[in-house]
């Protein structure tokens, strides 16, 4: 490993410098991870229609992203704890959509929960007395993201439909 990376694991954590850029990526990370099961629902009236769905099936994406986001919690501290924080944070945002339950569901949650615990881990590691406020503020993400991820989702629902809106969310 890297000589920083080894700096900061062997030692007090520093409470400030570069991780305060850390707590912005996780604030992303975050925002991202907690808003997008909650901004899916814009989409859900079109898949509907589209599909031939029930309301009951389309709610079922939420429903298993966010089942897999938080169960997969110990897969994902066990990557983390092996490979590192930030591997883990890029798989998780490589993860895409391709079909609905399945990748809604469970890879858009594997990738939130990949994304969401690496994030919270990696905090622990800049900040110790000051831990507290940087995490309130990588959690802070979610309120914020969602007020941007819902009106942003309307826009490209209404340009792109909901399969171009998802496959642009998704990139």
């Amino acid at each position: 490993k890297g000589g920083a990376i080894e700096e900061v694991q062997n030692s007090k954590p520093p409470d400030g410098g570069w991780g305060w850029m850390v707590v912005v990526g996780a604030h992303i990370s975050i925002g991202f991870a907690y808003s997008t099961p909650k901004a899916l629902s814009i989409f859900f009236k079109d898949i509907q229609a589209d599909l031939g769905a029930s309301s009951s099936e389309i709610a079922w994406l939420s429903s298993i992203m966010l089942a897999v986001m938080y169960a997969g919690g110990p897969v994902s501290s066990a990557l983390v704890s092996r490979f590192g924080s930030r591997p883990i944070v890029i798989t998780g945002g490589l993860i895409s959509i391709v079909y609905l339950y399945f990748c809604i569901g469970i890879m858009g949650g594997c990738g939130l929960c990949l994304n969401l615990n690496a994030s919270l881990t990696i905090i622990s590691k800049y900040f110790l007395t000051k831990r507290p406020l940087a995490n309130g503020l990588a959690m802070a993400g979610s309120p914020v993201f969602l007020c941007f991820l819902a009106p942003l989702s309307q826009y490209l629902l209404s340009n792109y439909g909901w399969r171009g809106s998802l496959l642009i969310l998704a990139g």
